[in-house]
């Protein structure tokens, strides 16, 4: 990985980051979250995708202890709700395809983003 791949990987976890902690078009994601016992200002989203059909998946990193997890959810308001969040595998297992997630944590090693 190239040093301008590492800066676009760490601007990419700041915004969406970002989004999720203080955009009003985010508000269900971060209630979704709250829900599952989880605070949005306590993890740093490092993934996020949507579907022509309402699906949306996405990965975060817990801030105190690093734990990696994924989501997927239904934003579709015909379909009834659903959500689904499962621990990830370490990121040394290889099997992890999120090349965000070892910048997110370098960047909490460095104290820029928390």
């Amino acid at each position: 990985m190239t040093e301008s791949d590492a800066v676009l990987l760490r601007q990419e976890v700041q915004e969406l980051t970002g989004l999720l902690r203080s955009d009003p078009g985010w508000e269900s994601l971060r209630a979704t979250l709250e829900s599952q016992d989880l605070r949005p200002a306590d993890v740093l989203l490092i993934s996020f995708q949507e579907d022509e059909t309402g699906g949306e998946y996405g990965a975060f990193v817990r801030v105190r202890d690093r734990a990696v997890f994924e989501y997927q959810r239904s934003t579709d308001a015909a379909a009834p709700a659903v959500f689904s969040l499962w621990r990830a595998l370490e990121p040394g297992d290889g099997a992890v395809e999120y090349p965000q997630l070892v910048e997110a944590l370098r960047m909490l090693d460095e104290g820029v983003i928390r």
